[in-house]
């Protein structure tokens, strides 16, 4: 298979993300949950407010059975999903929320520290590498989509004034979780307390 271009990859996440929020609708309307979530999304802006929530709600929300959403769609819809489809779900489904700081910019590649796991990563964002700068504090998510590694759902720009409040902050909530959960990593906390990370 020849390598596909960015907009080509844009396309078919964007197609799966459709048939993955119509999955959810039904699933919704069948079993009736989704009724009394709280959902807090640092940010004003009501059209960003319902991406975040809609990207909370398909990959870190887990349903009365205990699994997300994408696992639900996987199990149950895979005869209808292309291999590419699968494997977009199955990587935001790994995917969790973080504090990223931009450490350089070189082309189309953004090269990235996770201040909470302090993990690089380089990410591929033709679309955002002549908007964002060095230093800049970027709230959102990232994971592989095909090809590359890039930003999943929206992202926040969080302000350089707050950013060791923070992290100080995550820290104190990530510590109280480990009381109960000695072996509880900062990358699983940030995947199973999102909603957490969310309010801070």
């Amino acid at each position: 298979m020849n390598r596909l271009d960015y907009k080509q990859i844009q396309t078919i996440q964007e197609n799966t993300t459709r048939k993955l929020i119509k999955y959810i609708n039904e699933f919704v309307k069948r079993d009736k949950i989704l009724d009394s979530i709280e959902f807090y999304y640092p940010d004003f802006d009501e059209q960003k407010a319902k991406v975040a929530f809609n990207v909370w709600v398909s990959i870190d929300y887990r349903t009365n059975y205990g699994k997300s959403f994408i696992e639900h769609m996987l199990e149950e819809r895979a005869p209808y999903l292309t291999n590419l489809e699968k494997e977009i779900l199955i990587e935001r489904n790994k995917s969790f929320v973080s504090l990223f700081e931009i450490e350089k910019i070189n082309g189309h590649n953004i090269y990235i520290l996770d201040l909470l796991t302090r993990k690089h990563h380089t990410i591929w964002e033709p679309n955002m590498s002549s908007v964002l700068k060095p230093s800049d504090l970027i709230f959102g998510r990232i994971g592989r989509i095909i090809d590359y590694k890039g930003f999943i759902g929206n992202i926040s720009f969080l302000p350089p004034a707050v950013k060791d409040v923070f992290i100080a902050e995550i820290f104190i909530d990530y510590n109280r979780m480990r009381f109960r959960s000695p072996e509880l990593t900062m990358d699983r906390y940030l995947k199973l307390y999102s909603i957490n990370v969310y309010r801070i």
